[in-house]
Formats: structure tokens, sequence, C-alpha cells
């Protein structure tokens, strides 16, 4: 439940002290400035009698920009009985308008969309998505952060779907009273009951009650420990046999000596085995989502010990078989076109802008472009072929999230991505010999 204690302007109207809860009426609403619909003014709870969803996003929240198209499919299936508003964080320049003005006209989407900063802090939304739905009443339904088509239909039908809940600020304020992540998960009733111990591991079901804490090696900074929240069981694999620095992104402009091994690990483990079902998880109802904690013996302290502790427990559970091996796998080779003459730097105040509708560069390093590019498409392995020595100034307007778009942008600027494939380790897991 969150509080609501404002008095102030939206879009020129009144905002009150109200609260919003699933299973009780939404507060009066008169949404103006609405685009892309029919009228410019919404009244909530809505009199028309259709069910509404509210679908909080910012231009900074990938998972949202990726829902539009299914969001706007839902709208256009149950266009009797739903309607669905974009409700958009404005920021100062008006950029996120034009970013959906972008995405609106190359997928034909047909969501309405109101942008508004003060909703946000209405109903205390500090992270996206959050998705309020109501039903043609007004009652407040659900606030999660994904819905589909099916889960509608249930609705209608009177039924009420596992949906995953979405939390604002002030519920997130509850649960660093009840969780602190700097501190050991159990001790001095840190997320549980105290106990007492010279050398702890659980493994222990995910259940939505605290949020997910991961991280993707082991580092050295806690030699002593590993604690992670909300991840699967890939992820627990991965810290087990994978590399104790950076592999997961290209190296960046900051200079602060951190060692990586991009490219020469492949990016997840690899299932070669018959049955895959342990592997498939949901964070809807916490299939295969598991909270991981152990701590040794500051004596005992190094990330090799914490591995092969991890291994036994692995195998010991799990049963399967992991190895690291040389494989030879794709990745995606950025190369020059034609002479580098028109990219050379001509300023000397750096710039890096990486954002959803394309990149920016000035006096940057070559690199930079596929740091840009991985901030979005992360699944992949990049490396810099151009042979660019010097910083270069650059600029694309794209779709980041389409890479067929990024490429056709880079090939305008005398560039191109190529795929090839190298010798990388990889973590494979197999069915144990019986």
């Amino acid at each position: 439940m969150a509080l609501f204690c404002l008095a102030i302007q939206s879009n020129g109207q009144k905002v009150s002290s109200d609260e919003i809860v699933v299973g009780k009426k939404i507060p009066s609403l008169n949404l103006k400035g609405v685009n892309y619909f029919s009228r410019n003014e919404i009244r909530l709870p809505d009199p028309g009698g259709k069910w509404f969803i509210l679908d909080f996003w910012n231009m900074h929240c990938i998972t949202c920009i990726e829902s539009f198209s299914r969001m706007s499919t839902l709208r256009e299936k149950f266009k009797d009985k739903l309607e669905i508003i974009l409700v958009g964080q404005q920021d100062r320049g008006k950029k996120i308008q034009l970013l959906y003005k972008k995405y609106r006209d190359k997928f034909n989407l047909t969501l309405p969309v109101l942008f508004d900063s003060l909703l946000f802090k209405r109903f205390h939304v500090s992270a996206c998505p959050y998705i309020v739905i109501m039903n043609e009443k007004g009652i407040v339904k659900a606030i999660t952060y994904h819905v589909e088509e099916k889960d509608m239909e249930e609705f209608f039908s009177g039924g009420v779907p596992v949906l995953g809940t979405a939390w604002n600020s002030e519920q997130e304020k509850s649960f660093d009273s009840f969780y602190d992540y700097k501190k050991p998960l159990l001790l001095n009733g840190n997320g549980g009951h105290d106990t007492d111990f010279l050398f702890r591991s659980i493994l222990a079901k995910w259940n939505g009650d605290i949020s997910t804490q991961a991280v993707d090696y082991i580092s050295y900074k806690n030699l002593n420990r590993i604690q992670v929240t909300g991840v699967n069981l890939l992820s627990l694999y991965k810290l087990a046999y994978g590399d104790t620095v950076v592999t997961h992104r290209p190296r960046d402009f900051y200079e602060n000596g951190q060692p990586d091994n991009f490219g020469k690990w492949w990016l997840t483990p690899i299932l070669e085995i018959k049955d895959s079902a342990e592997f498939s998880y949901n964070y809807l109802t916490g299939k295969n989502i598991y909270n991981y904690s152990l701590i040794i013996p500051e004596n005992k302290s190094a990330t090799s010990y914490l591995q092969d502790v991890l291994k036994s427990q692995l195998f010991a559970f799990f049963h399967y078989k992991a190895e690291v091996q040389k494989r030879n796998l794709p990745y995606w080779r950025l190369e020059l076109i034609n002479d580098s003459s028109g990219l050379i730097t001509r300023e000397a105040t750096p710039v890096y802008n990486s954002s959803p509708t394309g990149i920016k560069l000035v006096n940057m390093p070559a690199r930079m472009i596929l740091n840009a590019i991985w901030d979005y498409n992360q699944l992949s392995v990049f490396e810099d072929h151009t042979g660019i020595k010097q910083n270069i100034d650059l600029s694309i307007d794209c779709v980041m999230t389409d890479f067929d778009d990024i490429e056709f942008s880079l090939a305008k600027k005398g560039l191109r991505l190529v795929k090839a494939w190298k010798e990388m380790n990889a973590i494979v897991i197999t069915d144990p010999a019986k």
C-alpha cells in the first residue's frame, strides 16, 4: 500500500492525497493531454464501462519499449472492453515524445500515450514497467510489470491470473528495512531468523518477497562469500565455472584498471542435456528461481575455494556434469568498408551518448561503438576490427533494439558488422555418465 500526500498540478489538474490499492477503487483521475486518442481527456474510473490499463514507462526502460507491440496488439484484440494508456515519464528535453513517435511510426502502434511525470510522483512509481489494471467499475485488480492476452482473458472471465507484483518506492523502503543486501542473509535477523555459524551455505527457493540481487562473477572484493537472490540455475553455474573478472561487456572508456575477458568467454553456459526443464524458469511463478548464500571463514578466503564449494554443491543437488571447454563460437566484427578519414574526430570535448534511438560519439575510441551497441544487445560478443587508432566522431539515428536497423545505419557511415567464428572458453553442461 502506498500513501500519497501531494497537492500539485498535473496538466492543470489538482492532485489530491490518495492511495492506490489492489482490490479498491482507483482514485478519481482526470487525465488531460492524451496523445493519439479520440479525445484529449480521459476520466477514471471510466464512465464508459471499459477495463483500463495504465502502463507507466520511461525512455530508459528497454523492457517497456519492447512491450509496445504486444500491448498495442492487446488493445486491438479487446478494443470493445479494454483501453490501454501509456504513461510516459516526461524529461526536460521531451526526448521521450520523439522516442515514442519513432517507435509508433516504425511498428504501427495504436497505443494512446500521456506524458506526465507528476503521475509518477503521485503513485510513487520509481521502477518500470509499472502496470495498473482496473476493471470496468474502476476496481484495481493488479499492479504488475507484465501482462499478456491470456491474463486479460482470465480477468474478463472472472478469474485471477498469476501475475508478478510491481512495487512502488514506498513499498521498496519497507523491503530495505527488512533485508539489507550489504549484510549476510539471516544474520541478526537480516531477512529471516538469526543463526550462528562458522561455515554456511543456503540454497532456497525465491518467492518474490525480496527483490533480485545478481552478479556475473565472483568479485575479488568479497573472497569469503557469494550471495545472490532471484537467480536462475544458469547463473549459478556461471558463478561456479566462469572467470573471476568481467566477461559480459566490451571495455568502456573508464580507465579504472579493472581486468576483463570479454570476447574470450562465451556469454552463457551451453546446455547439452536430454531434459533442460530444470533450466527453464519463470519469475511470475518463481519456478526454478533461487536464493543462494555461501559464507566461509576469512582464513579460507579465495575465489577458487568459493567456486569449488559451489561446484560440489551444484553437482550434489542437481547432478549435472559441467566443465570449461574450448569451442568455436560466433561473434560480430566491426569493420571498415571505406577509409576512416571521414570519421576522425574534429572536436576536442569527448561525448558518449547511447540511447534507444541511436549513438552519438565525439572524440571517442572506435571501440565505444560496440559498447553502445552492447547496451541494447547483450547476448552477443562484439570486437573492434576497424584498425582505427585515432578517436572518432560518429552519430547514427536508429532503433537500437533492431539489429538490422543498426547494420543499415552503420553502413551509411562506412562501417559494417560481420559475423565470424573463433575459439572461446565456454561452460558446457552435460548429463552425468551413468
